[in-house]
């Protein structure tokens, strides 16, 4: 890591104007829970964010195609003004320091707070799915891509965490969130468009982060990501108004249909859980594998989210069985690791 950093700044000193960048700093900004690190740069009035995300892991050329094709159609993302693809080194613009995540988070005693955000994130998403990104070239949130997030949660979670034998009949349970997703109007989407991938910016707001993922998928998924956020939680009243909030705003840009908001709220639900699902084996992976802990207390808002959306859904309902039986109890048991207590999650 050191030798990294020193190699960044070495980079971002020859690429900034000036005689080599001289008397320029690096300060370390939060991260993510990917291999990416972040550091402001100040130089006169003018703040960038050098970025290491080394090439063998990052896709960064992607980070830049969606960056550019976001841009043009007045998405508000950072500009790459340097680039090198070798040796995964990028300078963006500073988009600043507001999280929507720290605004909601401050806005949950103020509706009207909570709704401008939202309403600005939700016409800036409805913006995104009518991009035509035929020029790019993005993957397809296809069955086998949405098999593969839900093994995350049999192999780190349930397996690797909770030594666990996994669900019998979760291809059942696969299967309907296969389904799910596949029938819905495919759009380009996100794929982490939540509170902590969000900024509250002075123009053009919000702004928006960590788009390098992207997938064409389908049109619910952004729309979870952003209301059932694994990071916030809102009573079901308070989403459903926001649900309705894109619906009417999705129709009116013609990516719904009058017939696809009968199954709207649905395909919301069950996209979410397959998310969640796959949040919760991502979270423990973090902790196992790479040694990062601090996910692990999101886990039980998400293990709520999981547990109310298959009470719902009779299809659904053994597996809800299997959670509160079997699951639930052995996370009890756990509890100090995840820095919770569980039980308050069994209604």
């Amino acid at each position: 890591m050191v030798v990294r950093t020193s190699q960044l700044t070495h980079w971002v000193h020859s690429v900034l104007p000036g005689p080599n960048g001289a008397g320029i700093s690096l300060i370390p900004i939060s991260g993510d829970a990917s291999f990416r690190r972040y550091y402001r740069v100040q130089i006169g009035n003018s703040s960038y964010v050098a970025v290491d995300a080394p090439a063998e892991r990052e896709n960064n050329r992607q980070f830049v195609a969606l960056a550019k094709l976001l841009g043009d159609y007045n998405v508000n993302v950072p500009k790459v003004h340097h680039v090198d693809f070798e040796h995964g080194f990028m300078l963006l613009s500073d988009m600043g320091d507001d999280l929507y995540y720290s605004a909601l988070f401050s806005a949950t005693s103020s509706k009207e707070s909570a709704d401008s955000l939202y309403r600005s994130a939700i016409e800036c998403l409805v913006r995104i799915q009518r991009i035509d990104h035929s020029s790019c070239t993005i993957p397809v949130f296809d069955a086998d891509f949405i098999l593969r997030e839900l093994s995350l949660f049999s192999e780190w979670f349930i397996g690797g965490q909770l030594k666990l034998d996994d669900y019998a009949d979760f291809p059942s349970v696969a299967g309907v969130l296969v389904d799910n997703a596949l029938e819905q109007p495919q759009v380009l989407t996100h794929r982490d468009f939540h509170s902590r991938n969000l900024m509250v910016t002075r123009h053009n707001s919000p702004g928006i982060l960590d788009f390098q993922d992207a997938v064409i998928g389908p049109v619910a998924y952004d729309v979870a990501s952003l209301l059932k956020d694994c990071y916030l939680h809102w009573s079901d009243e308070q989403l459903s108004h926001w649900v309705r909030d894109y619906t009417n705003l999705a129709e009116a840009a013609g990516i719904l249909s009058i017939a696809d908001l009968k199954h709207f709220r649905r395909w919301f639900d069950l996209i979410a859980l397959q998310r969640h699902i796959k949040c919760a084996g991502i979270f423990t992976r973090l902790f196992l594998r790479d040694g990062k802990p601090a996910y692990l207390r999101d886990i039980p808002r998400v293990m709520q989210y999981i547990l109310m959306t298959s009470s719902k859904y009779p299809e659904l309902l053994a597996y809800n069985s299997w959670l509160k039986d079997i699951v639930l109890p052995r996370m009890d048991k756990m509890a100090d690791i995840f820095r919770s207590d569980f039980r308050s999650h069994k209604k």
